[in-house]
């Protein structure tokens, strides 16, 4: 008799209360992520937002497998066929800026003493066009429609080029 009330109450349970195992949380749904921009030769710049503006970072991953990351930055735009990275500092001050990084030659950040000669463009700079051959590129601001134009020669030492 006990046995029969136990499988009815087993069998209650199962039906009437299921289960659901957890699947578990990937880093996609941790952070909200804005954005995931992909280089010709397979690398991945994803961007995610930790939290207020001024604390978000970069993953570099390649084939799924982190191997840097860039704090307080976003990606912008991948060279046509180079590892160089157009960065937008992520800072959350009213000066934040482009550079580039050259993520082929292992440059994951800039020296903080010297940013006067490595930031582009203006603060509402957020879109970049290449040049059909790489070698230049512009900086488009969303204030006042303006323009920054940019020889890749002039900021990326030809020995830096992988």
């Amino acid at each position: 008799m006990k046995n029969a009330v136990l499988m009815v109450f087993l069998a209650f349970i199962m039906f009437c209360c299921p289960v659901y195992a957890d699947k578990g949380v990937s880093k996609d749904d941790i952070f909200e992520k804005h954005i995931a921009i992909k280089s010709d030769s397979g690398l991945t710049a994803r961007f995610f937002h930790f939290s207020e503006k001024g604390n978000g970072k970069i993953f570099i991953e390649r084939k799924e497998v982190v191997i840097a990351t860039i704090q307080n930055a976003m990606p912008i735009s991948w060279h046509p066929t180079e590892d160089i990275l157009v960065v937008k500092e992520y800072r959350g001050t009213d000066d934040d800026r482009c550079y580039i990084l050259n993520i082929g030659a292992g440059e994951y950040k800039k020296d903080p003493a010297d940013r006067s000669s490595w930031i582009l463009g203006d603060p509402h700079c957020n879109r970049v066009k290449w040049s059909k051959d790489g070698s230049s590129f512009t900086l488009y601001s969303s204030y006042g429609s303006k323009e920054y134009k940019y020889n890749l020669s002039d900021l990326v030492k030809s020995g830096d080029k992988k």
